[in-house]
């Protein structure tokens, strides 16, 4: 989060240009009357001189002055009890004010050092028969240097950064034989620690009468704008939905309530600085993203600022996902497909057809064509279609998955209707949506996408995969011809396990080094006997059946490598499966996933009756509501 001053500051700055605040309002700002009797000033002096002289100005000057002594550390306390009891403005002077002005979230006015002042203080110095220096901050330092150089003064000048460096600097001098040091506050200090003569630069009385006069402009200026722009502060304060904005190096540079309290705390920085680096480079960004188990839309702008570019983002929605996922669509958060993605990418094959359709998936990545995926099931398929999402440029933008086979009406009341589907497609701009078994479409879903189609162009990537053979029942009649070549721009058969079973040694491979790591198992391999019964097998559920059999045959495994025995036990309870005609179920995942999968197959059985479904599992239609919602 920002400190308290820089939101401050970048609160004016956005909204300054939120606004289109231009130099015509500022002077109108400034022309308006200057009235001061009801505005709170703090004045913090460095030295006590400087407070004198500020209360004897003080006379006349319609403002509530309260005067303290303080430098450096001393002075920000001041500062900081004053910000939080209702003072309007803070005038001090060198070091003390640029402290105060970086960690106080109120106006300073800092008092310079005049010409006027430094000529009083060098013509005093230049009498001196010892060697004389300069030593301060670079803008006390270039403007001594300045006098010195119009009136021929021989007084050597020394710059340094902060507090911390002045005293190795007027240890330097010392050795070097100087005895005149002219500074600051901290600087004579210093000086007079070490021996030195300090001769302090001090502030005329023009130099304070004159942040008398820029307080009065400061606070003139600012109350316009409070006047003229507060509501609009007030909307984006008050605003339900975050407005957050970043800069190029991805920090939060603000926020308003709304973000910082329900997002902040959720927002993954690799995806926040992924959005912004995208919005910095490619202008206006929509998206959507998954955060705490909610949906939201994320649009995004780039805006000018001080010192480069910023990134504004406004995040919106906050829809259950599991509502979505009801309906029979769900996000593939970025995390899980930009893994999928990678573990495609380092699939190597000696299977040719196989190795053939990985190339063709990797020129898809980045072309704007619909892509059909066939495949028999658990071929790999959805794995496939993240691959050409993720593994491209389109990763950053939403990947949509619908279930043909488990999408509820109202789903597709919402996607194929134009007044309806903005709040969900306008997110998806140069995104993808995947219909998965898009088989499972009955005939007049078919039409009504095809009709969609007809009229509309989207700005995303359609992605489909189907089990059955399509072309075979595209041409008898049982599947939309006019849907088929609309979304099969280009085509991506996938082979069945059976026909690439050279690959069965390199997947469960792959696989035991994953069930290792779940189940802290020390597994290294196959027996060639239990290889060669791998390959014997029929594979109707293919590489998901594959993964399945090896992670048990992980868990059963007794040595280091996995027996032919062990693969025969487990192939059995298969083979027992099939026989009997139960589907081989998909049981990865947590059980939460398990139950929710096995709820939903129910639902579609059941035609989304909630009714049977509950009397079918046996539950109440209560506890069946709390599991779905």
């Amino acid at each position: 989060m920002p400190m308290e001053s820089e939101q401050y500051h970048l609160d004016c700055k956005l909204l300054k240009q939120y606004v289109h605040l231009d130099y015509s309002v500022t002077k109108k700002c400034l022309s308006l009357k200057q009235r001061m009797m009801d505005v709170k000033v703090l004045a913090i002096a460095p030295y006590e001189g400087l407070k004198e002289m500020i209360l004897s100005l003080a006379e006349g000057q319609d403002m509530e002055l309260r005067v303290e002594t303080g430098d450096l550390q001393q002075g920000l306390k001041y500062a900081e009890e004053a910000a939080s009891s209702g003072t309007d403005i803070i005038i001090s002077r060198g070091g003390t004010a640029k402290l105060i002005q970086s960690r106080v979230a109120i106006p300073v006015v800092e008092i310079e050092v005049s010409g006027y002042d430094m000529l009083r203080v060098l013509t005093l110095a230049k009498g001196y028969p010892g060697k004389v220096a300069i030593v301060g901050f670079a803008q006390v330092v270039a403007g001594a240097a300045a006098v010195c150089e119009v009136l021929d003064m021989k007084i050597s000048s020394y710059t340094v950064q902060d507090e911390s460096g002045v005293g190795q600097v007027l240890q330097e001098l010392r050795e070097q034989g100087y005895q005149i040091i002219v500074g600051d506050v901290i600087t004579v200090k210093e000086a007079e620690k070490l021996g030195l003569i300090g001769f302090l630069l001090t502030s005329g009385k023009e130099s304070v009468l004159r942040s008398f006069q820029q307080a009065r402009k400061w606070h003139a200026l600012f109350e316009a704008c409070k006047r003229e722009y507060g509501m609009a502060y007030q909307v984006l304060q008050a605003e339900q939905a975050g407005v957050a904005v970043y800069d190029r190096e991805q920090r939060q540079v603000f926020g308003n309530p709304y973000f910082n309290r329900q997002m902040a705390p959720f927002m993954d920085s690799e995806k926040i600085g992924r959005i912004v680096r995208e919005i910095l480079t490619e202008g206006t960004f929509h998206t959507m993203l998954e955060q705490a188990e909610q949906i939201w839309r994320v649009s995004g702008y780039p805006l000018p600022g001080p010192d480069g570019p910023l990134a504004v983002l406004r995040i919106a929605g906050g829809k259950s996902r599991d509502e979505l996922r009801l309906r029979g669509a769900s996000l593939v958060p970025a995390e899980a497909g930009f893994r999928a993605a990678q573990v495609a990418g380092n699939i190597v094959s000696h299977n040719s057809e196989m190795r053939h359709a990985l190339d063709k998936a990797r020129s898809y990545r980045d072309q704007q064509l619909s892509v059909w995926i066939s495949g028999e099931k658990g071929t790999g398929k959805e794995l496939l279609a993240q691959f050409i999402h993720f593994g491209g440029e389109r990763g950053l933008r939403p990947f949509l998955k619908i279930e043909c086979g488990l999408a509820s009406q109202d789903l597709w009341d919402m996607l194929l209707n134009e007044e309806r589907n903005e709040e969900l497609f306008g997110s998806l701009a140069r995104g993808t949506v995947f219909l998965r078994d898009i088989d499972a479409l009955g005939e007049a879903e078919q039409k009504r996408l095809a009709d969609y189609l007809d009229k509309q162009t989207p700005a995303f990537q359609w992605i489909v995969s189907s089990r059955e053979d399509i072309l075979e029942r595209t041409e008898s009649g049982g599947f939309s011809a006019e849907l088929y070549y609309r979304l099969a721009e280009v085509t991506l058969p996938l082979p069945s396990l059976r026909e690439r079973k050279e690959d069965i040694e390199g997947l469960s491979l792959l696989y035991i080094n994953e069930y290792n790591a779940k189940y802290g198992k020390q597994v290294v391999g196959l027996r060639d006997e239990a290889r060669e019964e791998l390959e014997r097998f029929e594979w109707r559920g293919n590489i998901h059946q594959l993964r399945q059999v090896i992670e048990e045959a992980v868990l059963l495994a007794k040595g280091l490598y996995i027996e032919q025995g062990e693969i025969s036990e487990v192939l059995s309870t298969r083979r027992m499966r099939t026989e009997y005609g139960k589907p081989d179920f998909d049981l990865s995942g947590t059980l939460e996933e398990i139950e929710q999968r096995i709820i939903q197959q129910v639902l579609l059985e059941e035609g989304m009756n909630q009714v049977k479904t509950a009397e079918r599992l046996g539950i109440s239609r209560t506890t069946l509501w709390r599991k779905i919602k």
